[in-house]
């Protein structure tokens, strides 16, 4: 990576809801011991250092469309991802072609994969759910975050490790999920050789895994994707659209 190049991340709400507290706290020079929040508690100096990147542009963190839409509604939370974020730049001429391969990731990680080592079929890191509505099987949500985030070729990092990092009706001590999803994804092409000759794909991250690895930034040693200039925009050149509620995937945002 670049010398003076920020790296990316997606989050999930979550996340995005636990940095937007405590950069309030932050903000009001409030002791984070003094808070209750199991999130500020349990990570807080995690958050304090995702906050200090951010402002350094050390570290850029990407909103999905999904997990904008779940937050659209609370005013504090569009502001920070105004003040501090960055959205995919999603086009009239690019949604549909995304949108699509989004859309088929987000299945592909809901299907059994072949082991890259072992050549064996492993179970899906993902799972389907029935909708009623539509009469049919769909991915979740959180398959559509990971899509999105692969897609435009991030790591996710979430509060939510259980249904994006590891099964917990199986090993917890194994991120077969995380391991499925970094499988996928280099099947599929999402990834670089980095200059050991490892490949690095998108794959989530659960918030304590990737807080444990912002030393690394500063030494510009963290191996994660590049991210082109173009493919992403700040969220406050859109501050209307997202202030109305009405960004979404269709939206122009150039």
């Amino acid at each position: 990576m670049g010398k003076n190049k920020p790296y990316y991340i997606a989050i999930d709400s979550d996340v995005l809801r636990a940095l937007a507290f405590a950069d309030i706290l932050l903000k009001n020079k409030t002791d984070f011991r003094t808070v209750k929040n199991s999130a500020i508690r349990n990570y807080g100096g995690y958050l304090r250092k995702l906050l200090g990147y951010m402002h350094e542009d050390k570290l850029r963190i990407i909103i999905l469309n999904n997990v904008y839409q779940e937050n659209k509604h609370s005013q504090s939370l569009v502001d920070f991802i105004v003040e501090n974020c960055h959205v995919a730049n999603i086009t009239f001429d690019n949604y549909e072609k995304i949108s699509d391969e989004v859309k088929r990731m987000a299945k592909r990680y809901c299907s059994p994969y072949t082991d890259l080592k072992t050549g064996r079929v492993m179970e899906a890191p993902m799972q389907m759910v029935y909708d009623a509505y539509l009469r049919a099987n769909k991915p979740t949500n959180d398959a559509m975050n990971m899509a999105e985030a692969s897609v435009i070729g991030v790591p996710f990092v979430t509060l939510n490790a259980k249904d994006y990092v590891f099964n917990p009706h199986s090993n917890k001590e194994v991120n077969e999920r995380a391991i499925g999803i970094l499988q996928i994804n280099i099947q599929e092409g999402y990834y670089f050789e980095d200059d050991y000759g490892r490949y690095v794909a998108p794959k989530p991250f659960s918030l304590a895994t990737f807080g444990a690895l912002l030393q690394n930034i500063d030494n510009k040693t963290l191996s994660i994707s590049e991210v082109p200039a173009e493919d992403v925009i700040r969220a406050k050149h859109i501050k209307e659209e997202i202030d109305k509620g009405v960004y979404d995937v269709k939206r122009t945002l150039r």
